[in-house]
């Protein structure tokens, strides 16, 4: 008799006990009642055999779920990385650094040891579902950090850009503005949850990448040449539709893309001519002239004076329209030298 009262001497009871359930790790059951057997006698190995199977089972879903004591141990670690990089931001003084404080805070009592009466500390019970929800929230608050840390740093470069602005250019206050709300509202939307599942995460994480190409591409437009070099340039277009317009997630080829665009964008932008330096150069080669022959309009479109180098005749600069040139070697007022074009200091013909 099973321990579930029923007689399993019914026909086929062989073959029933010895069917694996359909590939399932699983107990065996009364075919009456479908009452896990605990105890038979008859069939006592083959239900010692399933109940192992399920032990090994619980093993290996454990280990998947982690080791808690690792865990505490990553998160210490993670959290006290985290605090110091908040001390590096905190001269941005920013509401968001000040929103990871609080949010490193209240992580910061979820892992806390807890004080037994012998005096021991112990770490706080907690399921995988949290843990995974902790791990999820330092990697999100550490990504930021880095970010940050990125735009208070004098002396780093993008790692998406060839040739990055000048540090001491750095994002005006509306861009930096704009930046900080898409950080803000992505805190919001991870740290208010209750559970996070792994879908969720990577969504997470694409959109972290996503930040990357918004902080270095605020970083092009907050120089001085951008409206002028970079508006209208084709790598500002493909910009702007693939990373600012483009509310799906970026795919590998699209980063390429973007990649490429900002590092021929960001080189325009450092000479101010709205052309690479490889470009600058041939053309340099080609007119052939002297340094201090080169000068630009109002709007820093550029335009070269031959001959000696003096401004003698006014014309309308091709790009914009506006005045350009001068008369009796005299340069307009609101005309200066290119000097980022061929490396001059001073005009070819003194002003």
């Amino acid at each position: 008799m099973p321990d579930c009262g029923h007689c399993i001497e019914v026909e086929g009871m062989d073959q029933w006990m010895d069917a694996d359930g359909g590939g399932q790790i699983q107990p065996k059951c009364c075919p009456r009642c479908k009452t896990p057997i605990k105890i038979c006698m008859r069939y006592g190995d083959i239900i010692k055999n399933a109940f192992n199977d399920i032990a090994i089972a619980k093993k290996k879903i454990f280990l998947l779920k982690g080791n808690p004591l690792e865990f505490f141990q990553n998160c210490f670690a993670k959290l006290s990385g985290c605090r110091n990089r908040v001390r590096q931001c905190e001269q941005l003084k920013s509401s968001v650094v000040e929103t990871i404080d609080k949010n490193l805070g209240a992580i910061d009592q979820q892992i806390k040891p807890k004080r037994k009466i012998k005096g021991k500390n112990v770490n706080p019970s907690l399921g995988p579902d949290i843990r995974f929800q902790i791990e999820v929230n330092l990697d999100v608050l550490e990504r930021i950090l880095e970010m940050l840390g990125k735009m208070t740093s004098r002396t780093s470069r993008s790692p998406l850009l060839l040739t990055s602005p000048s540090p001491s250019q750095d994002m005006t206050p509306e861009l930096m503005n704009e930046f900080y709300n898409l950080v803000k509202k992505l805190l919001r939307s991870v740290m208010e949850r209750d559970r996070i599942s792994t879908g969720e995460y990577q969504a997470v994480t694409e959109e972290l990448d996503r930040f990357e190409y918004v902080r270095a591409y605020f970083v092009l437009q907050s120089t001085p040449s951008f409206p002028v070099v970079g508006a209208p340039s084709p790598e500002n277009e493909l910009i702007q539709r693939q990373l600012m317009k483009n509310i799906r997630v970026l795919e590998n080829e699209q980063k390429v893309e973007i990649r490429a665009a900002m590092e021929t964008l960001g080189v325009k932008l450092k000479t101010g001519i709205g052309i690479t330096d490889t470009e600058r150069r041939q053309i340099i080669q080609a007119m052939g002239m002297s340094q201090g022959h080169w000068f630009k309009c109002p709007n820093g479109h550029v335009y070269a004076i031959a001959d000696c180098g003096g401004a003698m005749v006014e014309s309308r600069c091709n790009e914009c329209r506006a005045r350009i040139g001068g008369t009796n070697h005299r340069l307009l007022g609101d005309n200066r030298l290119a000097g980022e074009m061929d490396g001059a200091i001073r005009p070819a013909w003194p002003q």
